[in-house]
């Protein structure tokens, strides 16, 4: 099997692998509360993924597939993703975009919201 015959799983698993590794440096290392850490490694391990994709998309190059840009944001980084959109100008003119980042932002801050309730109940 080669990279390029399973995209989504490869670009997830680099996203995982690097959200990991910023979420245990900003909790172990600086201290964070590990919710804080965790939402803030995805969203940082997101943006260069999305960087990539239009820098790739430019030099129609091998591109991250779409299902990986949403599975990412399903997991909590809608928030860089939303950004990446706006600053890169990438992926704005497909209104399935707006209305996932849309449906899956309103999901998390709910989650938030709730879970953070539980923790401090």
């Amino acid at each position: 099997m080669s990279i390029r015959s399973r995209p989504v799983r490869f670009f997830l698993l680099i996203f995982a692998v690097v959200a990991a590794v910023l979420a245990v440096l900003l909790w172990q290392g600086l201290g964070w509360q590990l919710q804080w850490a965790g939402l803030a490694g995805v969203n940082l391990a997101a943006f260069p993924i999305w960087a990539w994709d239009k820098a790739q998309s430019r030099r129609d190059g091998w591109r991250v597939p779409e299902l990986a840009l949403h599975l990412m944001a399903a997991i909590g980084a809608t928030p860089a993703s939303l950004l990446a959109m706006l600053v890169l100008r990438h992926k704005t003119r497909k209104p399935i975009f707006w209305t996932l980042y849309a449906i899956f932002l309103a999901l998390q801050i709910a989650a938030f919201f709730y879970l953070e309730g539980r923790i401090r109940g």
